[in-house]
């Protein structure tokens, strides 16, 4: 799978992005203070990290999701501290943030317009807060904190929450979905003993 996939790269050292070689260098794409122009690199496919969380697991995903959103010209943003000691393994780490953002692309990608996410995750003394929030083209009904399916097949709905329930229990910790007009957001707050 993805997740797989990214976390052996990373174990082995090699680079998530296309070409290695234009990491960390200035390129055209950097006006003369050195801020990046993001339309030219969703339009000259520049990799460049978003995300520097002091994780290279949650950086590798994080980076391949903002990759993903903004090609289907969603805006996402983000608000990160040093994750460098966060109480989950990489593996379960990637799957739920892998999880969470994958479902919040699909959602922010349907809204005609005013498409973005927010992702938010803070390590502090005692738990470590994630956060992630996007635009919705349609209401979204909650029961009992899991979301009633618009799928066809009613049967290809969930797997994603059920898998980061499943991570979040081992880690004595649960989420919780909200919904208003315009926006969803998905929300966990997990000790960090």
């Amino acid at each position: 799978t993805m997740v797989l996939q990214i976390i052996a790269k990373l174990t082995r050292g090699e680079s998530i992005l296309p070409d290695d070689s234009t990491k960390d260098k200035r390129t055209d794409d950097d006006n003369e203070d050195g801020v990046v122009d993001k339309e030219n690199i969703r339009n000259n496919a520049v990799p460049v990290l978003m995300v520097k969380s002091n994780n290279p697991a949650i950086d590798a995903i994080l980076n391949y999701k903002y990759s993903q959103a903004t090609a289907q010209d969603i805006v996402m943003d983000f608000s990160i501290n040093d994750l460098s000691d966060i109480p989950l393994s990489k593996e379960d780490m990637v799957s739920m943030l892998g999880n969470a953002l994958d479902n919040a692309i699909e959602a922010a990608s349907k809204c005609a317009n005013n498409k973005r996410i927010s992702v938010k995750i803070n390590r502090g003394e005692e738990e470590t807060v994630i956060s992630v929030r996007n635009t919705i083209s349609e209401p979204v009904e909650i029961i009992d904190n899991h979301i009633k399916s618009t799928k066809e097949n009613s049967l290809e709905h969930g797997y994603g929450l059920r898998n980061i329930e499943t991570i979040l229990n081992k880690y004595g910790a649960s989420f919780v979905l909200s919904a208003d007009d315009t926006w969803f957001s998905f929300c966990t707050v997990i000790p960090n003993e």
